[in-house]
């Protein structure tokens, strides 16, 4: 995390950057697209996460999840995609043994994903 803000200006979340040329609006590829996202203009808290988007609710996440459990995130965040990131992290943080089975069977999973293609 970055000790001051990379962008100042806007006071956005999200900022969206692509390859253009400088005299047209058309982007030179769709291909290269970069998103940024600025923790330190998140305005979401424990108690108006509820009410949050997705983005900001992955946002809060990402900014406290090595302060929560997976038990207060699963309290907090109770959508599957939060409570799985959790465990994952749990596992990361606790048994490095069951992180490399893990990462095993993920590449194993994209292997079969890219040879299917």
């Amino acid at each position: 995390m970055l000790a001051s803000h990379l962008f100042p200006e806007p006071q956005a979340l999200k900022l969206h950057f692509e390859l253009r040329h400088d005299s047209q609006s058309a982007p030179l590829s769709d291909l290269l697209q970069i998103y940024v996202l600025q923790l330190s203009h998140l305005q979401v808290t424990e108690e108006t996460l509820s009410t949050a988007t997705p983005l900001e609710r992955w946002a809060w996440f990402l900014q406290h999840a090595s302060e929560l459990s997976p038990e207060q995130v699963a309290r907090l965040l109770p959508d599957q995609p939060f409570t799985q990131a959790a465990e994952i992290l749990e596992l990361i943080t606790h048994n490095p043994q069951q992180l490399a089975e893990y990462n095993a069977r993920l590449k194993a999973k994209h292997n079969e994903t890219a040879h299917m293609l």
